[in-house]
């Protein structure tokens, strides 16, 4: 097959996740060109597992409370128009089969609310990756300012999404500046912190609610290698934070823990 990521992420997007097509050769093959795309890997792994979540949410959600009578109202008025309608005109009958397939349209429009939900997050895999290849290659500052108080009143000020308290050892760091990017529609702050020898970590927040595959609170500090940097991922509250540095994890571990 054509190891084309897109054409790898269209396919396994495509399989029934009761495994039915795993016999597929096409879905096979496509598979198997994952091990060359760790990457595309860990999105397609973090997507399955929200399909999970938005699945098992799904399945204990009630109908929607006026179902009944909708359903009700619309087979009386089914049979309403067919009895007023002329000799010649033939009208389908409201049988068992139709009012299952309203009784389904009805569930399907609360599932397709379930979807489009989905297809709005951002998977955190990709969001590491590309903030990852900012912290590399050098981020933006809209402001410059080793005065902390400074920093986060910016961040106030602009709306970004900051956590509600930070390690310790990390917020008593200088500060060098901030920034407000937008990845895909998604608000992620940075902050810029200063080590000894001018050595920078990047820390970006963004809101968890808009991101899948985001660790959660409980999983407390992941570290990590990205794009050749050290990262430590983490959610806290209602957010999740990124942190990049060329730094080792022993030191950032350091600095992260308490």
């Amino acid at each position: 097959m054509n190891p084309d990521p897109d054409d790898i992420r269209r396919i396994i997007r495509a399989a029934r996740p009761s495994g039915k097509d795993d016999v597929d050769p096409q879905l096979r093959a496509a598979r198997e060109a994952l091990a060359h795309h760790p990457e595309l890997a860990a999105e397609l792994e973090a997507e399955r597992e929200l399909d999970q979540r938005i699945a098992e949410a799904h399945r204990d959600m009630p109908a929607p409370e006026d179902l009944e009578e909708r359903l009700v109202a619309t087979l009386r008025e089914t049979r309403r128009s067919a009895t007023s309608k002329p000799d010649n005109i033939v009208t389908p009958t409201f049988t068992r089969r139709r009012w299952i397939g309203a009784a389904a349209a009805a569930v399907a429009v609360t599932a397709g609310g379930l979807w489009w939900r989905r297809s709005q997050l951002l998977p955190m895999p990709r969001l590491a990756t590309r903030l990852a290849e900012e912290s590399r290659n050098g981020v933006t500052l809209s402001l410059m300012s080793m005065q902390t108080d400074e920093v986060v009143g910016w961040l106030r000020d602009n709306q970004a999404p900051r956590a509600a308290r930070l390690p310790e050892k990390l917020e008593a760091l200088g500060r060098k500046g901030c920034h407000l990017y937008d990845i895909e529609d998604h608000p992620v702050s940075l902050e810029c912190f200063l080590l000894p020898g001018m050595r920078e970590i990047h820390l970006f927040t963004t809101p968890s609610s808009g991101l899948s595959g985001e660790p959660s609170p409980a999983d407390g500090v992941n570290f990590t290698r990205e794009d050749q940097l050290t990262a430590a991922y983490w959610s806290q509250g209602d957010q999740t934070m990124l942190l990049f540095s060329e730094v080792s994890e022993s030191e950032l571990s350091e600095i992260l823990t308490t």
